[in-house]
């Protein structure tokens, strides 16, 4: 069996101070098959130029979206949002302003070493 693959949904707001923390908490956790879809709320500060350089530099692993009028919809719309543009089989959230811990995802890694060991 291969590895679970994980969305990690960030609504953002105005987030600019916080939101490079967030997404490099994501990649700190080692999780091979990652995807972080940053979802600009309609902020009016530098929260889309910062997910869009956090963009570039991912190499492909970070994604950027908006709602198609450009506006604020708020935290429930912008995750519901992030849940459309993703095929992972795993989703998980995180606000803007928070941080995972390196071993956020270490139960998963868990569940893909036991299927890996299991006989089929």
């Amino acid at each position: 069996m291969t590895d679970e693959t994980v969305a990690v949904i960030i609504p953002a707001y105005n987030a600019g101070n916080y939101l490079r923390r967030a997404v490099e908490s994501v990649f700190a956790t080692g999780y091979p098959l990652t995807e972080v879809v940053i979802v600009d709320d309609g902020s009016t500060d530098d929260t889309g130029e910062i997910a869009q350089a956090l963009r570039m530099q991912s190499g492909g692993e970070c994604r950027l979206v908006r709602h198609s009028d450009q506006g604020n919809h708020g935290v429930s719309a912008s995750r519901n949002l992030g849940i459309n543009v993703t095929n992972s089989q795993w989703v998980a959230f995180l606000d803007a302003d928070d941080y995972f811990l390196p071993n956020r995802f270490d139960s998963l890694r868990q569940v893909n070493s036991e299927h890996e060991s299991s006989p089929d």
